[in-house]
């Protein structure tokens, strides 16, 4: 677990990781909202949400649906690059919430899902988080996927992508 991640190339990887993951999901539109100041990132989008959220934490179980699997191969990782992008993280979809230290997850220490408010799509938190030039970052990654995607900032939404 600790060198997987050698296979995230950049920082940045985690941002088109988590856009993959939204379109994946059927979302038409991820949002970046970042807050530098606090090295928080939030991505939240519109797609079916996680059914569960186990599969996030799972090696090589993607927990894609068959279409999706037998056109794209995926390989289960994706979601393990925020875990080595920033300290912190929290996951909420479908009614569930999952928090956590990055190094609980990669020390295997017993994590809890929680009840939470989130029923619509899903919504990722990233603490202690830095990614210099992240507009840059997402403009370039955002090219490549036929969702919309935005990045707010404080006092500012951009649309990168449409």
């Amino acid at each position: 677990m600790r060198h997987l991640k050698l296979g995230f190339t950049s920082q940045t990887t985690v941002l088109g990781e988590l856009m993959q993951n939204a379109r994946r999901a059927k979302a038409s539109v991820v949002v970046f909202d970042y807050d530098e100041a606090a090295g928080r990132l939030t991505v939240t989008d519109d797609a079916c949400g996680i059914a569960d959220l186990q599969v996030l934490l799972t090696v090589a179980e993607s927990g894609w649906d068959a279409e999706t699997v037998a056109h794209e191969h995926p390989f289960g990782l994706g979601f393990l690059s925020a875990a080595y992008a920033a300290e912190r993280l929290t996951v909420e979809s479908r009614g569930r919430r999952l928090c956590f230290a990055s190094a609980d997850l990669l020390a295997f220490r017993p994590l809890d899902v929680r009840a939470a408010d989130t029923t619509c799509g899903t919504r990722l938190v990233l603490e202690a988080l830095q990614i210099p030039f992240l507009e840059a970052a997402l403009r370039h990654r955002a090219r490549a996927f036929l969702i919309e995607v935005h990045l707010c900032c404080p006092h500012t939404k951009k649309a990168l992508q449409r």
